[in-house]
């Protein structure tokens, strides 16, 4: 799984990769997590279980990237494996 952080002067976005579409979801949630806080030092502790539902994979990804967007900052948890 491969992201990279795209800056834009407004913005921010990313770019993800993977060979399978779960890890494409994986390596994007990886990416959004990244951005919102430095990873490197996060130990895994507990798991959660997060889920999304769309019509579509391009609505699923937005789906799912917003609940991992609410786990972090709603629930003001520090994740680093999905």
């Amino acid at each position: 799984m491969i992201f990279e952080v795209l800056e834009h002067t407004a913005d921010i976005g990313f770019r993800a990769q993977a060979s399978s579409l779960a890890g494409l979801f994986e390596s994007a949630a990886e990416a959004l997590a990244g951005i919102a806080m430095e990873t490197s030092n996060i130990l895994p502790r507990e798991a959660y279980p997060l889920a999304a539902e769309a019509d579509s994979t391009e609505a699923l990804l937005v789906n799912w990237l917003s609940e991992v967007l609410f786990y972090i900052d709603a629930k003001h948890l520090a994740m680093c494996r999905f």
